[in-house]
């Protein structure tokens, strides 16, 4: 049986490996506060767009948007979207 001190000291390992896993495969997760240019083909129209960082930071802490979405359209597509629906 072990201690909480050493189930701890277990834990911590598994998740060393797995960082250093998951670096050597290129997929590791940046943590911080850094955010990057974002570039996407619209859904609709197909323009290359690019979502800006500090938009980026916006959708993640302001709105508190989940971490793992993505924007598929650019900005004039919804509207138009919503106006052709009978919208606003």
């Amino acid at each position: 049986m072990q201690s909480g001190k050493q189930k701890r000291g277990a834990m911590l390992a598994q998740r060393i490996g797995r960082k250093t896993k998951a670096e050597a495969n290129g997929k590791a997760l940046v943590l911080g506060s850094t955010y990057q240019d974002l570039a996407f083909a619209c859904r609709d129209c197909g323009a290359r767009q690019v979502w800006a960082a500090d938009q980026l930071q916006w959708w993640y802490e302001t709105t508190t948007g989940m971490m793992y979405s993505t924007t598929v359209r650019c900005p004039t597509c919804p509207r138009e979207r919503q106006l052709a629906c009978g919208g606003r």
